[in-house]
């Protein structure tokens, strides 16, 4: 049987050191990645692996830059600063 959860709950697993993988292109997302961001002050040193980004990625924000390590294979605007 599958089981749904909320947004908070499914960022609640991921732990300082991590690393994890998002789609991307069209697939991104979005709203995991915003819930990521709020849960930020918890996380450090996350891997953020990824193929390309759209919309706004809000970890790639400088204000992230303890908590989250863009590693893209294909930078995208979204992410090329970070």
């Amino acid at each position: 049987m599958i089981q749904y959860v909320n947004a908070e709950e499914a960022v609640s697993v991921i732990k300082s050191g991590d690393r994890i993988f998002s789609h991307g292109s069209a697939c991104t997302p979005n709203h995991l990645i915003d819930e990521l961001a709020r849960q930020s002050s918890r996380l450090q040193n996350i891997e953020f692996v990824s193929i390309t980004q759209q919309g706004n990625v809000e970890v790639a924000k400088p204000q992230y830059k303890d908590s989250f390590y863009i590693n893209s294979l294909f930078v995208s605007t979204p992410v090329r600063d970070a």
